[in-house]
């Protein structure tokens, strides 16, 4: 409970330095990928950052410093050699894939990703209101990745990654006072919205 509040108190001296309190997880990487990078909202937190987006209106919108670089692709099929990146980023991606594309997804970030690096998986819950869209396909819980991350699963399965950190995050509010309730009460998975998850390749 205690480092729930820590890292809380962490996260909002990230806020006030205008950084994005979860990417600062993979703050000490050297190369970062951003899959589904949209316009790279994390592009200013890395000094090698590297964006990934299917859309090419996305890529175009995307770092008008020119400081990172950008790749138009899928995230299924990912366009970029073995163990390439220290550090992957997915964030608000997944629960736009059906199962399938999901795993190839995840198997794809395996594969790009170098030994002793870190994965940071952003998702959402199901919730209400989460899923009203045709985008959403479903979402993947915590314990689905997990289930993936379990060798003794009978489904298929990602070996040699390990979960370091888990965070449920809560829902926005425009109100400032109620937004700070949901943060605070969201770090409490029955109450979140979506989660962030921290994953370190052993192997």
């Amino acid at each position: 409970m205690a480092s729930v509040f820590q890292d809380l108190i962490n996260f909002y001296s990230y806020k006030k330095k205008g950084v994005s309190p979860y990417a600062a997880l993979l703050s000490e990487k050297e190369h970062v990928l951003d899959i589904g990078c949209g316009e790279g909202e994390f592009e200013k937190q890395f000094t090698n950052f590297y964006g990934l987006d299917i859309s090419q209106e996305n890529i175009k919108k995307a770092l008008p410093e020119g400081k990172g670089r950008l790749i138009q692709g899928d995230a299924a099929h990912l366009p970029i050699k073995n163990e390439s990146f220290d550090g992957v980023i997915l964030n608000n991606v997944l629960e736009h894939l059906y199962p399938e594309q999901a795993l190839l997804s995840l198997r794809e970030v395996d594969r790009i990703l170098k030994k002793g690096g870190d994965f940071l998986l952003a998702t959402q819950l199901e919730r209400k209101g989460n899923f009203d869209t045709f985008t959403h396909k479903r979402p993947y819980p915590p314990n689905s990745i997990k289930k993936l991350l379990d060798p003794d699963n009978f489904e298929p399965t990602i070996n040699g990654w390990k979960i370091r950190k888990l965070y449920f995050k809560g829902r926005y509010h425009r109100n400032r006072v109620l937004r700070g309730f949901f943060k605070v009460v969201g770090q409490f998975g029955i109450f979140a919205q979506d989660y962030v998850m921290l994953i370190h390749k052993e192997n």
